[in-house]
């Protein structure tokens, strides 16, 4: 729907590139944000026909981490779409990445999926990211809807050890 996208480009971000799998989504967000969408899977993506950006925003399929569902994660065939967010943010190495999720993601398995998902983020080029998670909820930012989500947030290390030394 480009909900996020809409924000950021509400904050003087350029938006470079969208995917969206569902059509009716597809032409919500070209129509919030002036834009065309690649529709389709991004599964179905090179990642080498994706242009370089300096941050990569996204999010993948909520209904296998949802309190609403079976909860089956990556194994989930939806879930799996968080290994081609994982597999572009290797191949580009942008500076900063924000994926989001439902707050359910937390819970699974005790809290091991995200862990692992973190961990699967922050060793991309043997270390090269700090990965942490935010719980943040709608209503806690104007909007007249409770909606808790969890946004996992990486950046580059060098960068994050230059910003420590100034």
């Amino acid at each position: 729907w480009g909900g996020m996208d809409l924000g950021l480009s509400w904050a003087g971000i350029k938006i470079e590139f969208a995917n969206e799998i569902d059509v009716n989504a597809a032409k919500t967000y070209s129509k919030n944000l002036g834009s065309k969408v690649a529709e389709g899977s991004i599964t179905e993506l090179n990642a080498a026909d994706i242009p370089d950006v300096d941050m990569y925003v996204g999010g993948f399929p909520c209904q296998p981490f949802s309190t609403a569902g079976k909860r089956g994660g990556c194994e989930d065939p939806r879930g799996q779409c968080f290994f081609s967010c994982r597999d572009y943010i290797d191949s580009q190495r942008p500076e900063l990445f924000i994926l989001e999720n439902v707050s359910g993601i937390c819970t699974i398995e005790d809290g091991s999926v995200l862990r692992i998902i973190i961990e699967m983020l922050s060793w991309i080029g043997c270390g090269a990211y700090q990965v942490d998670k935010f719980l943040l909820n709608s209503e806690d930012f104007g909007v007249p809807h409770h909606r808790v989500r969890c946004f996992i947030i990486g950046r580059r290390r060098e960068r994050v050890v230059t910003e420590a030394l100034r």
